[in-house]
């Protein structure tokens, strides 16, 4: 019989690559904004101290190296019996601060390469109120995989996605990366700082 209490895996190591030219704290600032507005927490459920892990390392040649972890967890629709879980780890190698020219100003940003890796779930009974004797056990299997089957399989797991979806989508728009999905709308306070290569102005052609 399945584990009536197996959560449900939506997205696993789900990766964003990058390496040019960007804004790290903002955008830093832009995801941690994102995840509040959208009601996400930390595991406590009390805030947003999700930064489970931050390490720095300095290179030999100026660059640094660093690691970032956040575990956030969201309860959809208010309801005890499924809670929605993303870990988000960020690993940027041979970071250096530069400058870029912007419409006659001089900004301070950095170049580097940047990889996030996504994974997301779908927990059922987080606060373990359900699971008790084998009866209970047994009822719950039932209203699971039978009575409520289309809520758990289509709903839960759809809107989930959704979210892992316009995260990755934010996150791509920021950096000026190519998007398969919807264009989401940016945080309005949060325009591109992303400088790729590719939208360096080309020289005019010659007639």
């Amino acid at each position: 019989m399945p584990d009536p209490y197996k959560g449900i895996e939506i997205c696993k190591d789900l990766r964003i690559k990058y390496k040019d030219v960007f804004n790290l704290k903002k955008l830093y600032e832009l995801q941690r904004e994102w995840l509040k507005e959208h009601e996400w927490t930390d595991m406590e459920g009390k805030g947003d101290n999700w930064e489970v892990l931050f390490l720095q390392f300095d290179e030999a040649d100026g660059a640094k190296e660093i690691h970032y972890w956040w575990r956030v967890q969201k309860k959809p629709y208010k309801t005890p019996l499924f809670r929605f879980i993303m870990d988000i780890d960020n690993h940027i190698i041979g970071l250096k601060d530069t400058e870029v020219m912007q419409e006659g100003m001089k900004l301070k940003v950095q170049k580097g390469e940047t990889e996030f890796k996504i994974s997301a779930r779908v927990e059922i009974d987080p606060e373990k109120k359900i699971r008790g004797s084998n009866i209970v056990n047994k009822f719950f299997n039932l209203y699971r995989f039978r009575w409520y089957k289309e809520e758990l399989q289509v709903t839960q797991k759809r809107d989930l996605y959704r979210e892992v979806n316009e995260l990755v989508a934010i996150t791509k728009k920021f950096l000026k990366m190519k998007n398969f999905l919807p264009d989401q709308d940016m945080h309005q306070f949060f325009p591109s700082e992303a400088y790729p290569s590719y939208t360096h102005p080309k020289k005019p052609r010659l007639a």
